[in-house]
């Protein structure tokens, strides 16, 4: 038995099991052989892989996400904390809320990860994709 592939008049290529059997009848040999097409268990072992991805993917993401909540519940709750006890014409006032704001925002991300079923990818720099943790409306809003 042994793998294969043959090349279609379109050129495409099929991949190939061949099984091949030698007799003899008399004192000639011959040989008889099945060739199966391996078309359909590749695209189910491609498509079975791409699901395993899929699934570390979102371990990943759900392990991620718990990691940066932990920390994040932190630097929201001291900035809320110093952010009350400041007022509002105090210089630090205005760069403590951006961090608060930020922290929000970066806690949406982390609740859009913790709840990821199905991720999409988008471009980013020198050809690489990242996945795109962006909800429809912000995706809509972009395009």
């Amino acid at each position: 038995m042994f793998e294969s592939t043959l090349t279609r008049g379109d050129d495409a290529g099929v991949p190939l099991e061949w099984t091949l059997a030698r007799f003899r009848v008399g004192s000639e040999s011959f040989f008889i052989g099945v060739a199966r097409d391996l078309s359909d268990r590749r695209a189910a072992e491609r498509q079975r892989y791409e699901a395993e991805q899929m699934q570390t993917l979102l371990e990943i993401a759900g392990g991620a996400a718990h990691e940066i909540n932990q920390p994040l519940t932190a630097i929201l709750g001291y900035g809320e904390m110093a952010l009350a006890q400041l007022e509002e014409s105090d210089g630090m006032h205005g760069h403590l809320k951006h961090i608060a704001e930020a922290a929000l925002r970066i806690t949406e991300i982390v609740k859009r990860m913790q709840a990821l079923h199905e991720y999409r990818t988008r471009p980013y720099a020198n050809g690489q994709r990242i996945v795109d943790f962006r909800s429809e409306d912000e995706r809509r809003r972009e395009e």
